[in-house]
């Protein structure tokens, strides 16, 4: 079992940083010192350190990580707080000095709570922290938000720094720095970074807040994401995309009237695919609106194809479009929207039948493909005037946890 150990220097960053292990399937718990903890599992260790004179954060950060010596962590996480608040210094070096890690990726950047880094620089809300209210706090001691030039002037070491364009290109590449920092907009260029570094394969010391704390955890337990397939026209079921997709799931629409017409599915599956291998849960439809129904079987009457026809087309193409994808990314699941979309899944990926595992929802099961090119996988089948309006959402979420 891997395990996991964060210093964080207060109470509420202890929980708040640690608390991202718990919510990505990793059983953690708060301590105050080392005396007492059990090696066998994760732990955010409070050192009560933040507001002290720096001699006295140095000696008790030290003193944490020389009573953990003897334990295999695989992971290090140093919380600090997302505006640079705190004995940064002194910490990190009490535990580069018992850690001796390869590398010290610092980032205190958190998206969710409108802490960004642009151009080296840590902003709050769009501002820059040295120019914020948090100057005004009496225990401040932030003098510098600019993260290399800080790092470089504290640690009197080369510091090396990846742009936002680096990031979002993914041009990353190691120049031999132990101290690394990096831009960040969005939760995926954490990710981003966090991944590369993974990629490395090195000892590394973590050094942020919440944000980055999720990025590493969520890629230590990475789930692949789910393809759902809709080939249901009911406005149940365009409901429930509706809802799937405020809830984070991205839409790709499979236009049966321009395939009708010659088009191919190539452009479709390449999205779908492009989204996957970015870890975007992908739901793929026939009929966005109703009026998409209708263009489809506009353009099949001009083909001389009746609505039958138009049909049983769609569901051939979505059949197809599921081998595609599926033959280039790995999913954690896949979600089949009507009977005739579910056979079709099984027919193009030449499954020779289903096992019947359980029913996840009423009258929605859980089914495990037998045979064929991906055997094993699971799907959640559903009719399209089945379930509530969060039915493929809570779908994609049963196979995430």
């Amino acid at each position: 079992m891997t395990r996991f150990l964060m210093v964080a220097d207060d109470f509420t960053g202890a929980g708040d940083a640690g608390v991202q292990m718990s919510k990505n399937g990793i059983e953690a718990h708060i301590a105050f010192n080392t005396e007492s903890i059990n090696p066998e599992k994760s732990y955010v260790i409070d050192s009560e350190s933040r507001n002290i004179p720096a001699e006295d954060a140095y000696r008790k950060v030290k003193a944490i990580y020389e009573g953990i010596c003897g334990y295999s962590y695989e992971h290090h996480y140093k919380k600090i707080d997302s505006t640079l608040r705190g004995n940064i210094r002194a910490e990190l070096q009490a535990a580069i000095e018992v850690l001796q890690p390869d590398l010290v990726v610092f980032n205190p950047a958190n998206p969710d709570s409108n802490r960004t880094v642009v151009d080296g620089i840590l902003m709050m809300n769009g501002v820059r922290i040295c120019e914020t209210e948090i100057m005004r706090d009496p225990l401040c001691l932030v003098q510098q938000d600019n993260l290399k030039i800080l790092l470089e002037e504290e640690m009197q070491e080369n510091v090396q720094y990846f742009t936002l364009a680096q990031i979002r290109n993914q041009d990353l590449k190691l120049d031999g720095s132990r101290f690394i920092t990096f831009d960040v907009l969005e939760n995926q260029d954490l990710t981003t970074v966090v991944r590369f570094i993974l990629d490395q394969k090195k000892k590394v010391l973590w050094t942020g807040s919440a944000g980055m704390a999720n990025a590493l955890f969520s890629e230590l337990n990475y789930k692949a994401p789910v393809l759902g397939i809709v080939g249901s026209i009911s406005e149940t079921s365009r409901t429930q995309v509706r809802m799937a997709v405020e809830a984070g799931a991205k839409l790709v629409e499979m236009n049966v009237a321009e395939l009708i017409r010659g088009e191919n599915l190539e452009k479709t599956a390449d999205e779908a695919i492009e989204r996957l291998k970015l870890g975007q849960d992908v739901l793929i439809v026939s009929a966005k609106e109703h009026e998409d129904y209708l263009e489809a079987v506009d353009a099949g009457k001009k083909k001389g194809m009746s609505r039958q026809m138009v049909a049983q087309f769609t569901q051939e193409k979505l059949g197809e479009l599921s081998a595609a994808v599926l033959k280039e990314v790995k999913v954690s699941g896949c979600i089949l929207t009507g009977g005739d979309t579910a056979i079709s899944v099984h027919d193009h990926n030449h499954a020779r039948g289903a096992r019947l595992v359980k029913e996840v929802f009423p009258i929605v099961a859980l089914i495990e493909l037998e045979g064929g090119d991906i055997p094993g996988l699971p799907c959640i089948v559903k009719g399209g005037s089945i379930g509530t309006q969060d039915t493929i959402a809570d779908a994609i979420k049963f196979f995430k946890q």
